[in-house]
């Protein structure tokens, strides 16, 4: 583990303090002030232990630090929307997805009795064919046994007619016999 004496040494080493120079040169470069005879004055010195900046240089610094963290801020804040955006439609989503299947069902419960009710009336129109055949075969059965029943006493009545016929033919051929 680093001591304080340590990290102290370490700052004042050659070696860091080109770094932080180096750092701090490249971030602070643009409030440096040209001076009339051409050299440049920078916007921070390093100390032994310490960095001294010159009037501005750390409000710029910090003023920065505010707007690497804001970048930031703005991206989780963008990211954070980005989610809840899914998230919701990925809801809608769902709901709609539900919505539709639900018509649909309905749409599918009117069509199967729809279906229902054209097979119940057609059951009830060939109950009523059925029906009208029935009466239609027992109409011509009827018929037929009246038909018959007219033969039989067209043929009996025949018979009669035809016994009288030949009993008047007997009687005249006794008739005349004697």
């Amino acid at each position: 583990a680093l001591r304080a004496d340590d990290n102290l040494r370490f700052m004042s080493s050659q070696h860091a303090r080109k770094d932080i120079e180096s750092m701090l040169g490249g971030i602070l470069k643009r409030l440096e002030v040209k001076n009339p005879d051409g050299s440049r004055y920078p916007a921070f010195r390093c100390g032994n232990t310490r960095v001294f900046f010159r009037v501005g240089a750390l409000q710029y610094l910090e003023r920065e630090e505010r707007e690497i963290y804001n970048a930031g801020a703005a991206m989780i804040q963008s990211q954070v929307r980005r989610i809840i955006a899914v998230q919701q439609f990925q809801n809608k989503r769902s709901q709609t997805i539900i919505i539709q299947s639900s018509f649909r069902k309905v749409l599918a419960k009117n069509r199967v009795m729809q279906l229902r009710q054209m097979v119940n009336s057609a059951i009830v129109i060939q109950s009523r064919i059925r029906v009208w055949l029935s009466m239609k075969r027992r109409d011509a059965r009827l018929q037929e046994q009246l038909n018959d029943n007219a033969k039989r006493i067209q043929s009996v009545f025949r018979l009669r007619a035809s016994q009288r016929h030949a009993d008047s033919l007997r009687l005249i051929r006794r008739d005349e016999r004697i």
